[in-house]
């Protein structure tokens, strides 16, 4: 059934400094009922991620734009979480795949079912990438599509992300 609405990030949490989140996010609900969302934090331009489960919520970055995953960003801090699409392994792996806006290109973050870091990294460069991704688990591997720009035109890229 519905229930009444709730903040999970954003103006009017207790939280100083947080407010214009929440912009093109993505949910996956998992097998134990725990709730995964991404989304970007609009006053940062960062990739943010929420947890909610039994009706707490605790947030965290993901992706600052300072790098790609490999080395700094050599023009600076990027623009990024476009797009996201988040998904969890059944092994409890989470996935999320966004565009860093600045460079156009696909990224990724991937997060161990024990915590620790994320490891962020890129897994398509090729002409301007990253537009409307969604993603889809088959199995253990992320059915990944994404929308490219190129002087020829535009078309749909799949990728399978293990």
């Amino acid at each position: 059934t519905w229930s009444a609405p709730f903040l999970i990030d954003g103006y009017g949490t207790d939280t100083l400094g947080v407010g214009d989140s929440g912009i093109g996010a993505s949910l996956f609900v998992d097998a134990s009922g725990v709730w995964h969302v991404s989304y970007v934090d609009g006053a940062e331009e960062r990739l943010r991620y929420a947890r909610v489960e039994g009706g707490t919520v605790t947030t965290e970055e993901v992706d600052d734009g300072s790098t790609d995953g490999t080395s700094p960003n050599p023009d600076g801090r990027h623009i990024v979480g476009d797009d996201s699409s988040i998904v969890v392994t059944d092994g409890g792996e989470i996935r999320i795949v966004y565009q860093d806006a600045t460079s156009r290109r696909a990224m990724l973050a991937r997060r161990a079912s024990g915590g620790g870091e994320w490891a962020i990294s890129i897994f398509d460069a090729d002409d301007s990438t990253g537009f409307w991704l969604e993603q889809k688990l088959l199995g253990t591997t992320s059915v990944v599509a994404t929308y490219f720009r190129s002087a020829e035109g535009g078309g749909v890229r799949r990728f399978d992300l293990e």
